[in-house]
Order: structure tokens, then C-alpha cells, then sequence
């Protein structure tokens, strides 16, 4: 008789419909923390010539920790601070 009554949805919605879902926000969020070459184009000034010239820069990003409260602000579960109640 158990099995005749409708199931009803409780708790919040899923984040992700499927692990594969999950496994690519891990390597997302795994690829953003990990150091990487980025290239900056910026306007200068020369100091003899006053003369404005476009430079571009390949800069170093610094690592970022892998924290369990940043994992879940990038995948939008939680919205501040990860704290266990």
C-alpha cells in the first residue's frame, strides 16, 4: 500500500542533472584556480617622445587556493561564506 501513495518532491532542486554535469564544473572550476599565461594590451605614453603606443604583455596569473566554499560560490550553491551550523 506504501508504494500506491505519489511521491512528492522535497529539499531544493538539483544543482546538476547528471554526474557528467558535476565532473565538468570540478574541471572548471580546477582549470580557473590553476595559474595561467594572460596577455594585457594597455596604452603608453613614451617619456622622450610623448607619442601614445598599444603594448602587449603576456603576464603570469598567480594560483588560487582550491577551497570548498569557493567550489560552491562558483557553481552557485552558496552565495557567502561556506560555515558549517
Amino acid at each position: 500500500m506504501a508504494s500506491e501513495q505519489p511521491k512528492h518532491a522535497v529539499g531544493r532542486p538539483r544543482v546538476f542533472d547528471s554526474s557528467e554535469d558535476v565532473q565538468v564544473a570540478i574541471d572548471a572550476f580546477f582549470a580557473g584556480c590553476d595559474p595561467y599565461v594572460s596577455e594585457v594590451t594597455s596604452l603608453e605614453q613614451s617619456q622622450k617622445t610623448k607619442e601614445q603606443a598599444e603594448v602587449t604583455r603576456k603576464i603570469n596569473t598567480m594560483q588560487e587556493p582550491y577551497t570548498m566554499s569557493g567550489w560552491l560560490f562558483n557553481v552557485s550553491i552558496a552565495d557567502g561564506p561556506f560555515t558549517r551550523t
